[in-house]
């Protein structure tokens, strides 16, 4: 009686995690593509180019402004002479850096562009 017990709790506790398993993938990648496709336009390429104007770093970013303002990561323009930021179809200048912290890897670029698509950044305390 015991051991019947045990083997159809073992059984109805193997099922639940074999729901979740199976369910949990596919409401993250929906998560995923719905993230993808509300912000895809604010994504951008990071290029940073040496004092001869050679490419040496390239790295992905998003825009969190639309005048501007670009999250990037630290060690893509650590070593840069020069950064541009591609966007779709069109090149973007850096003016200059409005935050940089080296220690958590993260940079927020300054571009000359303005009006651009933002990505979805939902913490109204924020400002940049």
């Amino acid at each position: 009686m015991l051991l019947n017990f045990i083997n159809k709790r073992n059984i109805l506790f193997v099922s639940l995690l074999l729901i979740v398993k199976i369910l949990l993938p596919s409401i993250s990648f929906a998560d995923a593509d719905k993230i993808f496709k509300e912000n895809n336009k604010a994504v951008v390429v990071v290029v940073t180019y040496n004092a001869k104007g050679e490419s040496i770093s390239q790295g992905s970013g998003f825009i969190v402004r639309h005048y501007g303002a670009i999250v990037t990561n630290y060690h893509v323009i650590s070593n840069a002479e020069g950064i541009a930021v591609k966007a779709g179809d069109k090149v973007i200048e850096v003016e200059g850096f409005i935050y940089m912290d080296k220690e958590n890897d993260l940079v927020i670029l300054n571009t000359k562009r303005k009006e651009l698509p933002t990505a979805a950044v939902n913490n109204k305390d924020l400002t940049l």
